[in-house]
C-alpha cells in the first residue's frame, strides 16, 4: 500500500478550492454504487468519460478497497478491490462525497479499510466510515453534516435509538445520511414496513430507520444496498431515497446480463434543509456502466413505485424528470 499513500501525497498538492456558490440552496446530487474495476476502465473509457454530475456535494457509495493487487478472482470471491486509477474516474465524473459503510469494505482486513480512507481523504474526498462521525462540509459558510451507516459497524441501522442519538447531537446547519440497507432478491424493488434479511444478515428496517433519522434532525437519506432502484418518500419535507441502485459496478456475469435500470437524483434543499425541488436522470445499467436513457424510463418506474409500494402522496411527479413537494413547484 506504500504507492497508494506516495500518489496521495503527490496528489494532495493539486488539490484546488472550490469556487464559493452564491445560492440560497444546496444542490446533493447521488448515485448510488461504485466498484470501478481495472475491466471497467480498460473497456468503457469512453462511456466513462461522457458522466458529468454537477453538485455543491455529488455522492456514490464506495463499493470495496483500494488495492494494486487485483484480479478478476477477487471479484468471483466477492473481495472488491479496487485499482488506484479508479480515483481518477470518479474525479473525472464529479463526485466528491463517498461512503464507506458498506459490506464489502472489510474483504481485505482492517489495513486496506484504513488506508482507503486515507488516500481518499487526502485527494480531497468527503468520506464516512463503518464507525466515524464522517464529513464536517463547508458549502459557502453553510455547514452540512455527512454521516453514514451501514447492518454491520457502530453505526449501525439495526439500533435505530442509538443512530437518532448520533443524529441528534450534531450542530450542522443540514445532515446528509447515507445508509446501506435493504434485502438482495427478486423483489428488491419494493420497500417493506417490517426488518429486511439477505441470508441471515439483518438489513434493517428501511422506512422506521429512515423516519427515525428524520425525526432526530437529518435532513436528506441516501440509501443504497439492494443494488437496484427502490422507490422515494417525502417525510416531514424531507426526502427518502430508498435506493440508488448500481452506478459503475463489475460483477461475475455482468456481461451476459440484459440491461437493467438505474439513475442519477439531483436534490435541492434551502439552507434549513426543507426539499426545494429533485431531479431523476435516467440510465440504462449496461455491462457495468451506466448509458444516459432519453426516454426517462427510470423516472416513470420511481414514480410508480412511489406511487404504488410506498403510497406516497404529497411528491408531484412533474415531467421531465422533475419532482416537487405538492404544492409547490417552481
Amino acid at each position: 500500500m506504500r504507492i497508494l499513500f506516495l500518489s496521495c501525497i503527490v496528489f494532495s498538492f493539486l488539490i484546488q478550492p472550490q469556487p464559493v456558490s452564491q445560492k440560497s440552496t444546496i444542490t446533493i446530487a447521488a448515485v448510488g454504487d461504485v466498484y470501478v474495476s481495472q475491466r471497467i476502465i480498460d473497456q468503457h473509457a469512453d462511456e466513462l468519460h461522457k458522466l458529468n454530475l454537477q453538485g455543491d456535494i455529488v455522492f456514490a457509495n464506495f463499493e470495496g478497497v483500494l488495492s494494486n493487487h487485483h484480479s478478476r478472482q477477487d471479484a468471483l470471491r466477492l473481495k472488491l478491490t479496487m485499482p488506484l486509477e479508479s480515483i481518477n474516474i470518479l474525479e473525472q465524473i464529479g463526485i466528491n462525497t463517498l461512503s464507506l459503510a458498506n459490506n464489502h469494505v472489510l474483504d481485505s482486513g482492517t489495513v486496506y479499510y484504513s488506508n482507503t480512507l486515507s488516500v481518499l481523504n487526502c485527494r480531497g474526498f468527503h468520506t464516512a466510515g463503518l464507525a466515524d462521525q464522517g464529513a464536517a462540509i463547508d458549502i459557502n459558510g453553510q455547514t452540512v453534516r455527512f454521516i453514514a451507516f451501514s447492518f454491520s459497524g457502530d453505526n449501525n441501522i439495526n439500533k435505530i435509538n442509538e443512530a437518532a442519538e448520533i443524529i441528534g447531537s450534531f450542530k450542522e446547519d443540514i445532515i446528509i445520511v447515507s445508509a446501506h440497507m435493504g434485502g438482495e432478491h427478486h423483489r428488491g424493488y419494493l420497500v417493506p414496513h417490517t426488518m429486511e434479511f439477505f441470508g441471515n444478515e439483518e438489513r434493517g428496517d428501511a422506512v422506521a430507520f429512515s423516519r427515525a433519522c428524520i425525526d432526530a434532525g437529518a435532513d436528506l437519506i441516501l440509501g443504497h444496498g439492494p443494488h437496484i432502484l427502490r422507490g422515494i418518500e417525502l417525510y416531514k419535507n424531507r426526502l427518502i431515497v430508498y435506493s440508488l441502485g448500481n452506478f459503475i459496478f463489475d460483477y461475475p456475469g455482468v456481461e451476459r446480463h440484459g440491461d437493467t435500470p438505474t439513475f442519477s437524483i439531483h436534490v435541492d434543499v434551502n439552507r434549513t434543509g426543507d426539499f426545494q425541488k429533485a431531479r431523476i436522470t435516467s440510465y440504462t445499467f449496461r455491462y457495468g456502466v451506466p448509458i444516459v436513457d432519453a426516454s426517462n424510463r427510470v423516472y416513470n418506474l420511481i414514480k410508480h413505485l412511489s406511487q404504488t409500494n410506498l403510497q406516497n402522496k404529497n411528491i408531484l411527479f412533474a415531467g421531465e424528470g422533475m419532482i416537487y413537494s405538492k404544492g409547490r413547484t417552481q
